[in-house]
């Protein structure tokens, strides 16, 4: 079976698990990950939280956007295009936000583009994550594009039940340096 099959494969797998869970479980635990993540040194120490603004079915990132709001970080969120190509924009706060392609929470076009430095973090959204770090995303490869173009230190985030042993890995994927989950960095 090709890489690409066999990820679309797992894709359905850890999109059927965070189905399956209550929205008690999924609150609990994404309360969780964000609380794991507000501790780290990665996080308290960046100057800029590169971050995602969640959909309903991914790991809750608002606590932290909260968080770093109220810690006078500056925050960068994504807008994708068409081509595959992800830049990053400062929001001051949640208004700054409208629905972009495929009905995702994206800055305003008035936002400021932002390049990130060594002193800051990206978190990331994974679906799953294996022990080497490697990810697994939605298919688009934004994040591996972004971060082969922009080396940040990186956060990503998953659900314990969704890390494993070894996921299909291409050439261009970028490992993730951190993973946290409701149960462990």
């Amino acid at each position: 079976m090709s890489v690409s099959k066999e990820k679309a494969a797992l894709r359905r797998v850890y999109t059927q698990y965070r189905r399956s869970l209550s929205g008690d479980e999924k609150a609990a635990m994404d309360t969780a990950v964000a609380n794991q993540v507000l501790q780290t040194d990665a996080y308290l120490s960046a100057e800029t939280v590169f971050c995602y603004a969640s959909l309903p079915s991914e790991i809750d990132t608002y606590a932290i956007l909260s968080d770093a709001w109220q810690r006078k970080k500056r925050v960068a969120l994504p807008r994708c295009k068409k081509d595959g190509v992800m830049e990053f924009y400062s929001v001051s706060s949640i208004n700054d936000l409208s629905f972009g392609m495929l009905g995702i929470p994206e800055p305003d076009p008035t936002c400021s583009l932002c390049i990130p430095s060594s002193k800051d973090v990206c978190i990331v959204p994974c679906l799953a994550v294996d022990t080497n770090g490697f990810r697994l995303g939605y298919g688009g490869g934004y994040y591996d594009r972004y971060l082969s173009l922009n080396p940040v230190k990186t956060i990503g985030l998953c659900y314990s039940a969704c890390r494993t042993e070894r996921l299909p890995t291409d050439s261009f994927d970028i490992p993730i340096q951190l993973v946290i989950t409701e149960k462990e960095v």
